[in-house]
């Protein structure tokens, strides 16, 4: 008990020190510190806009419709080839595979580039990528509104049994 006492003396001892040695206030430090900081004024608008499918594009201008169309397709085309693998049913695996992708300015997709960043395993993560292999094929070319440059384009699967 003695020692414990000892050590709580000696640190409030040390805290009092410490607090003795300013001599400037904390005012004035504050006040110097925000002067060396550079202003950084950032857009509040994303530096880029997602792609969306050429089949999407319309008599409309608007972005939005095209961006809806084009999430609709994809939607519709990941769900429709997905084909759950046999070893995730048997072992009951759920969860999402996430993939990514650079889809090049001139509209597909490299393949090369396509990468699982997250898997769950049991084949899950093989047939995410079988499909997206299958995009250039099947959903077609890409288009950008506004300059076309090279996008990465981060994709998340859900696998869940019924």
């Amino acid at each position: 008990m003695k020692i414990i006492a000892f050590t709580f003396l000696i640190s409030f001892l040390a805290y009092q020190t410490t607090l003795a040695q300013y001599n400037i206030p904390p005012e004035l430090l504050l006040e110097e510190e925000e002067e060396e900081k550079p202003s950084v004024t950032l857009s509040p608008y994303p530096i880029w806009i997602p792609p969306y499918f050429t089949s999407c594009e319309d008599d409309s201008s608007h972005y939005n419709s095209k961006k809806e169309c084009s999430d609709q397709k994809l939607l519709n085309y990941i769900y429709t080839t997905l084909s759950y693998p046999d070893t995730a049913k048997t072992n009951q695996i759920e969860g999402m595979v996430v993939l990514t992708f650079l889809i090049k300015k001139e509209g597909w997709i490299d393949p090369n580039s396509i990468k699982v960043l997250r898997d769950i395993g049991y084949g899950c993560g093989e047939e995410a990528l079988r499909i997206v292999q299958s995009f250039n094929e099947q959903l077609g070319q890409w288009s950008f509104f506004g300059k076309p440059e090279d996008i990465r384009y981060n994709l998340p699967i859900r696998f869940k049994l019924n």
